[in-house]
This record gives C-alpha cells, structure tokens and sequence, in this order.
C-alpha cells in the first residue's frame, strides 16, 4: 500500500510536468469537494467565523447564522449576526461607523456561504 509519505515523495522527486498537472488537477477536485461538503454542514443557529472575504477587514470576524440561502442565483450567501466583539470592531471601521448603533451588541452582514467557516 501507497503511504501519504510515498505520495509526497513521489510529487517532491520523481514526478514529471504531466504528473504534476495531474496533481493540480486532482488538488483542485479535492478541495472543491470538501469546501462543498463544508458548506452543506453549515445550519442556522451554527457558531461561525468569517473568512477569505475582500474586503479583509471582515475575516475573523465572529457571530451566528441567521439564514441560509443556497438557492441564490449568485453564490449561496448567509446572514451572520456578529457577536458583541466583532460588532464592537466593525463599528470602529470608518465604513461601518454611521451605520451600527451606538451600543448594537449584534449586526447582520450577507456573505458568500464559501466564506463561512464552523468555529
């Protein structure tokens, strides 16, 4: 049987341009498949953190889902109700200043369900 370590040894030494780009391929694959299954576990209510997003001032940024729509014409999308932390540093930003309340211990924000990761 083929170990991981022989994998990587195969990849770090021997293999060719061809194998390489077939590696890429199945890399590629791969990491679909589990960003996919990640994000058909999400479910509201979930405790999540934010993340991969642009802007960047957003990632790790913290709260819950309040809703889920994997049916968006667009990508799936998620209503994340900040936690009373990360609305506290939102509000700080100079694009958010006018529009979280003074005091808001939560904030909704729309993303992308591919930049919504289970804490």
């Amino acid at each position: 049987m083929i170990t991981f370590s022989d994998a990587v040894n195969y990849i770090a030494n021997l293999a060719t341009p061809s194998d390489l780009d077939l590696f890429d391929e199945a890399n590629r694959h791969r990491k679909d498949t589990l960003n996919q299954e990640r994000m058909k576990a999400l479910a509201v209510g979930d405790e999540v953190r934010l993340g991969s997003l642009k802007p960047a001032y957003l990632n790790d940024l913290q709260g819950t889902i309040r809703t889920l729509d994997r049916s968006s014409s667009r990508s799936p999308q998620a209503t994340v109700d900040l936690d009373s932390a990360s609305t506290w540093i939102l509000k700080r930003h100079p694009k958010y200043f006018d529009r979280i309340p003074e005091g808001a211990e939560t904030y909704p924000l729309i993303v992308p369900l591919a930049c919504v990761f289970s804490v």
